[in-house]
């Protein structure tokens, strides 16, 4: 009698384990694709997506600035397009230091996920070990017969197997965020600036021009 219920009991823990195996772990379509707008990541992706479209204004406007000096030194006025040249010296100076700006945001970005990364690997080694550790006691505590211990070592192997999945799941999310979050940020440094109406507030050169009659003054 007593040998039908140890074998009952091992029968028990091998279908616990084989059971708990069998859960599957959420699906990766049930997560997000980016992480773009999420808590986690929310500060840093703010800052970038505010870095880039300062990024693309400069570059509009030193596109604009260059069709301006242009058209000055066509027409001849010499002193407007000192003027433009120093304002265009200005706004590349603002154009790298923005672009700076953004790549260390950018960095931290990736920094932050990879540490993520890193967490959960870290995991995944921990989970493993203590997976083997009860495995091993588990064969140990059958060859001794020793019916308490092989339930709850059946409850242990179940339980680091779904933390294994778990933390397996986890690195594969933070590597999709990561790429999501890559891509998003280059297909906006991509875009081209948006074609915008002709202003008739008259530029900053320009006006210094008319302030001085013609005549640059230092």
């Amino acid at each position: 009698m007593k040998t039908i219920r140890f074998k009952s009991l091992i029968m028990a823990a091998v279908l616990t384990v084989a059971g708990l195996a069998a859960i599957p772990v959420k699906s990766l379509a049930d997560e997000p694709v980016s992480t773009y707008g999420t808590e986690k990541y929310q500060r840093d992706n703010a800052l970038i997506r505010d870095e880039i479209a300062t990024v693309n204004m400069q570059k509009e406007r030193i596109s604009q600035l260059k069709a301006k000096c242009k058209k000055d030194k066509a027409a001849g006025r010499e002193e407007a397009v000192i003027i433009d040249q120093r304002d265009l010296a200005k706004m590349k100076a603002d154009l790298s230091r923005s672009q700076a700006y953004l790549a260390a945001d950018k960095k931290n970005l990736v920094r932050d996920h990879r540490l993520a990364i890193r967490n959960s690997r870290d995991e995944i080694k921990k989970d493993q070990a203590n997976l083997d550790k009860y495995k091993a006691k588990l064969n140990k505590d059958i060859a001794l017969g020793n019916e308490a211990a092989i339930a709850a070592d059946a409850n242990k192997i179940a339980y680091y197997q779904s933390e294994l999945k778990n933390d397996r799941a986890q690195v594969d999310r933070e590597k999709n965020h990561l790429d999501a979050d890559l891509t998003a940020i280059n297909k906006e440094l991509k875009k081209s600036p948006a074609k915008r109406q002709p202003v008739t507030t008259p530029s900053e050169s320009e006006t210094a021009y008319a302030r001085t009659n013609g005549k640059l003054y230092k």
